[in-house]
Order: C-alpha cells, then structure tokens, then sequence
C-alpha cells in the first residue's frame, strides 16, 4: 500500500517551496517521478461480505423509495396565516374555517414567524383530520405567500453573508438575525 513505500522515503519535505525548482524536483515534476506511488482503490473489485453489507443498506431505501412513490399527491390549503384562540398557527379560509397547521420543527418556525401574520398563506400537505392540515417537510418548499397576484415563496436571506435559508432565524454564519424574503423563485 501507500504507507509501505511512504516508509521507504528517508528524506520527508515539510513544506514544498512552490514553483522554486528544488521543490519541483522533488514533487517529480522534472521527469524523476513522484516521490509516492498512489494505488487507484475505485476500481477493486468488492469483497462478498462487503457487497452484502452495501445491498442491506440500499435494499431498505430503496423499499422506502418505492412506498413513499405511491403515497398521496400533497393538496393545497389557502387563508390568512393566524393563530388558533390556544396560539397556534392556523389558516382562517375564505368560508370562514378554522384550520390548524402542523408540521416538521423548521416548518413550524416559518408558520410561527409574526412578519407572515395576516398573510394571503397557501401550503401544501394532507389533512391528518377535520381541522387539521400536515404541512409538507420543509425541504419540498411546500409554502406561498399571494401577493399582488403573485405567488412567492416563502424564502429567508442574509443580506451579510449572502445565504438564503428556508426557516427563520439566525443567520448560521453571522449570526444576524435573517430578513423575510418573498421570491418568485429561488433562481431569482
């Protein structure tokens, strides 16, 4: 292996000294060859038992994959984005009905977020029940807002750092807390 004739090597270079010759000489840049001999490893062939380790790891994601494939195409849910009379996020619709949200931690946030409050809202998701609306995971992108007769996504930005996220928050790089950022798209 590499480490074999590594251990071979009686001369060991700390710091190579860029474009000076002596370093090139030394990295084999002059026709003498490197000083280690790399083994390409991505072309050996697998040994059964790892062959068999790899197939019980895809195997199970792959029926995963298959199941999640057949499972009920998300509808939409639209209102003013409030807050239910025990504070939680809630759709009040055109026909006057109460409809609770829910959904995963960052999709909470979002639904949480006091500059959405009395928003054109749309989300995308199933009902769990009467009343009851599961908001899709937050990595679907599954909330709107309508806005001058546009629909924008629901986006976050750090005008420091140049990051866009999808929940609330402090920004992860500057810590600034991030600007509500409605988008067409997030190719925009």
């Amino acid at each position: 292996g590499v480490l074999s004739v590594a251990s071979h090597i009686t001369k060991i270079i700390v710091k190579l000294c860029a474009g000076k010759p002596h370093a090139q000489f030394e990295r084999g840049l002059h026709g003498n060859g490197p000083a280690v001999t790399l083994v390409p490893r991505h072309n050996l062939p697998m040994k059964r038992r790892d062959a068999l380790r790899w197939m019980l790891i895809v195997a199970p994601a792959a029926v995963r994959a298959a199941s999640t494939a057949g499972a009920a195409k998300s509808i939409s849910v639209r209102g003013i984005l409030t807050k239910s009379p025990d504070g939680k996020p809630a759709l009040m619709t055109t026909d006057g009905k109460l409809v609770y949200l829910h959904g995963d931690p960052d999709t909470m946030g979002v639904l949480n977020d006091a500059r959405l409050a009395n928003m054109d809202f749309e989300a995308l998701g199933h009902y769990t029940s009467e009343g009851h609306f599961e908001v899709d995971p937050i990595h679907e992108r599954a909330m709107f807002v309508h806005k001058d007769g546009k629909r924008l996504m629901v986006t976050y930005w750090c005008n420091v750092c140049y990051i866009r996220t999808y929940t609330p928050g402090p920004c992860w790089c500057c810590q600034k807390y991030t600007d509500l950022d409605l988008r067409e798209s997030v190719d925009e």
